[in-house]
């Protein structure tokens, strides 16, 4: 079994329950399907994004927009490593009772 040591520290995720989509596109083969709930880590936001998610309370409802980019990195010593990225595009506070619409 591998071990990192010394252990690193947990990381803290933004994580949305999702109850609709205004937009959706699979990008692939191996784009990510609808699923109900996306998470983040804050620390890979913009400053924009960080910033709206300083203000946001536990059951707010918000407008969230993301890319699903897949990247292949080159390790030091040759080898590569692909994996998705889902960076965040646009996190916006909705207010209650108002409707958002998409043009």
């Amino acid at each position: 079994m591998l071990r990192i040591f010394p252990p690193q520290p947990a990381k803290n995720w933004a994580a949305f329950k999702i109850d609709e989509y205004l937009e959706f596109e699979k990008p692939g083969k191996y784009g990510d399907d609808k699923t109900d709930k996306f998470a983040f880590l804050p620390d890979d936001a913009d400053a924009a994004i960080a910033a709206t998610l300083n203000t946001l309370q536990p059951g707010d409802r918000v407008k969230l927009s993301w890319h699903h980019d897949y990247v292949t990195r080159t390790e030091e010593g040759g080898g590569q490593s692909k994996s998705p990225e889902r960076p965040v595009q646009l996190l916006e506070r909705i207010e209650a009772g108002s409707t958002q619409s998409e043009s």
